[in-house]
């Protein structure tokens, strides 16, 4: 395990999302980093699954290369900012065999913070797709998981 550095590789990313589809996306900027805060971990761990791939037969949630590049660097900063930059990544699943390769080559791009050549040709006909919006049920069960942080932190300050 290595100490990664803070700044991440800026991706000249082709894609057309902040980050992932929205489903995706506020999960991951409004729950996960408050968490991370409040906990200060020593280590964060992360899973790194391709499951969410657009290709993967399993999982279909529309994420591309560029998604995964995005949500790495993101661990990168939330580890330098909570955990000394102590970060470890596992890849745990994805069965696209065509498409995980892409995938995993951004991650460990933005680990090594160095951008190769590799270009991912099926990037941005997974942005094209529709149906990436937030839905409302969607919405309804991030806004609950809001809820909860919300009371762990109440919990956390009256401990302290």
């Amino acid at each position: 395990m290595a100490r990664v550095k803070a700044k991440a590789t800026t991706s000249t990313s082709r894609c057309r999302r902040a980050a992932a589809p929205a489903p995706m996306r506020r999960p991951s900027t409004a729950l996960l980093p408050p968490a991370l805060r409040a906990f200060k971990p020593n280590l964060v761990i992360v899973a790194s699954g391709f499951d969410a791939s657009g290709f993967d037969p399993l999982g279909r949630m529309m994420l591309n290369s560029e998604c995964f590049r995005r949500l790495a660097a993101r661990m990168v900063a939330l580890a330098a900012e909570t955990s000394n930059g102590r970060l470890m990544m596992s890849h745990e699943g994805g069965y696209s065999e065509g498409y995980v390769p892409f995938c995993g080559h951004a991650v460990i791009e933005t680990l090594a913070n160095h951008r190769t050549e590799v270009v991912d040709p099926l990037s941005d006909h997974i942005d094209e797709w529709a149906g990436q919006d937030l839905q409302p049920h969607q919405a309804a069960v991030i806004d609950a998981a809001e809820a909860l942080l919300a009371g762990l932190r109440q919990r956390l300050a009256s401990a302290a």
